[in-house]
C-alpha cells in the first residue's frame, strides 16, 4: 500500500521546488509514496475543497512557507485553498506532529512562518540551495 504525502503551498509562489521534490520523493521511494500536489494531482473539474480534506488521512504533510503563504493565513482568507488547508494541518499538528514537515522556501522565519510553526522549521530552502539536475544531467544548485 502506498503512503501519501500532501504538499501545502501558496499558489502565488513558483512551484519549481515542489515539482522537483515531488519527483524525487516518488522516485526514491520506488513508487511507495504518492505525493498529492494539487496543481498536478487534481483535475480542473474536481471539488478542491473536498480534495483538500485528504490532508487529514495523509501519512504526511509538507508545508512550504513563504511571505505569501503567511499573509493569507494571517488575513484569514477563507476563499483561498491554502487557508483551508492550513486549518486542517493545524488540527493534524495537535494529533500527529511528527507527520508534518515544515519547509521555508522564501523569506525569513519572521516574514514567512505562521505563529503555530515559528519554532518548527525543519528545512530552509529560502536561499535556493536545492540541487537540481539540469537538462544535460549535471547537478547545479
Amino acid at each position: 500500500m502506498k503512503s501519501t504525502c500532501y504538499f501545502s503551498y501558496c499558489w502565488d509562489n513558483s512551484t519549481e521546488i515542489m515539482e522537483y521534490l515531488k519527483k524525487e520523493v516518488e522516485k526514491k521511494s520506488g513508487g511507495k509514496v504518492q505525493v498529492i500536489f494539487d496543481k498536478k494531482s487534481f483535475m480542473c473539474s474536481e471539488d478542491f475543497i473536498k480534495r483538500e480534506k485528504e490532508i487529514i488521512s495523509c501519512d504526511s504533510v509538507v508545508v512550504f512557507f513563504s511571505p505569501e503563504y503567511k499573509k493569507i493565513i494571517d488575513k484569514g482568507d477563507i476563499t483561498r485553498g491554502v487557508y483551508r488547508e492550513y486549518q486542517l494541518i493545524k488540527s493534524k499538528l495537535k494529533k500527529e506532529e511528527d507527520s508534518i514537515l515544515e519547509v521555508l522556501i522564501k523569506g525569513t522565519l519572521k516574514t514567512a512562518v505562521t505563529e503555530d510553526f515559528s519554532s518548527k522549521i525543519a528545512v530552509d530552502l529560502s536561499k535556493g540551495n536545492v540541487i537540481i539536475k539540469a537538462k544535460n544531467g549535471k547537478k547545479s544548485s
